[in-house]
């Protein structure tokens, strides 16, 4: 009885609470994604965000219309995480947060700004070059992380601006 009363109460919170699943109808317009530019990415391989970002946007590569900016900045850096008795660094994680801004082409104005951190591990090995091999594929693996993570913050951020209506 108790269980019930606890559950109809979580489900009175989560219900009032504001809260709205991204992908809860179709009522949106998702045709905004396809005008979105991806201005010049601030990184040192920008080419792979790109790729990845545009086929989130657009999959299909439809031309459209861009009515609003992306500019975004990618740092990395890479953090010691197993450090055996001898010293030696066995693995390491490789921390990637890109920096998002919004703006709107015709008013110049910015529409909002955003934060995303994704977080790869790899294995570092005896051999530089095998080592640098897994540290491009953690990257690599990274920013298609970041491509959808920024993706789903430009629906929210669109969303809370009322552009996808």
């Amino acid at each position: 009885m108790i269980r019930i009363v606890y559950l109809i109460l979580a489900l009175y919170i989560l219900g009032s609470c504001g809260f709205r699943p991204l992908h809860q109808s179709n009522d949106f317009n998702y045709d905004i994604l396809k005008s979105i530019k991806v201005n010049k990415i601030q990184s040192d391989k920008p080419y792979l965000l790109r790729i990845y970002l545009e086929n989130e946007l657009n999959p299909n590569n439809e031309p459209h219309k861009k009515d609003i900016a992306a500019d975004v900045i990618i740092t990395k850096s890479l953090e010691n995480l197993v450090i055996q008795s001898d010293s030696t660094i066995t693995r390491k994680n490789l921390v990637i947060i890109a920096s998002l801004v919004l703006k709107d082409l015709e008013t110049g104005e910015k529409i909002d700004k955003s934060l995303v951190k994704v977080v790869t591990s790899f294995d570092e090995v005896s051999s530089p070059f095998a080592s640098f091999q897994k540290e491009e594929k953690a990257f690599d693996d990274g920013m298609k992380e970041i491509a959808k993570s920024l993706r789903d913050r430009i629906i929210i951020l669109l969303n809370k601006h009322d552009y996808l209506k």
